[in-house]
């Protein structure tokens, strides 16, 4: 399996390669607020293996759109949900 684990110092800059504020990324990733991204990036919390997953995606392919993601919230839920218990 592959290491997964990002840095702190890596997740700030994929946020800031996504263009993103803390609590944009918050946002992109369903986080509560932009709090979460801070201690992330402070060292004080690790990355998910879903978020990870969120991250990678969205460097790939972008940020999905609003109507996207609305219409398609139970299959993006149940993609995040399933990669959380395999490992990724």
């Amino acid at each position: 399996m592959t290491d997964t684990t990002i840095t702190p110092a890596e997740a700030k800059a994929l946020r800031e390669k996504l263009g993103l504020s803390q609590d944009e990324m918050a946002e992109a990733v369903r986080l509560n607020g932009g709090r979460a991204i801070r201690k992330q990036e402070a060292g004080e919390h690790k990355l998910s293996g879903p978020q990870t997953l969120c991250i990678d995606y969205m460097l790939e392919y972008g940020l999905l759109p609003e109507k996207t993601i609305k219409k398609n919230r139970k299959k993006l839920k149940k993609l995040v949900d399933t990669s959380g218990q395999i490992g990724l």
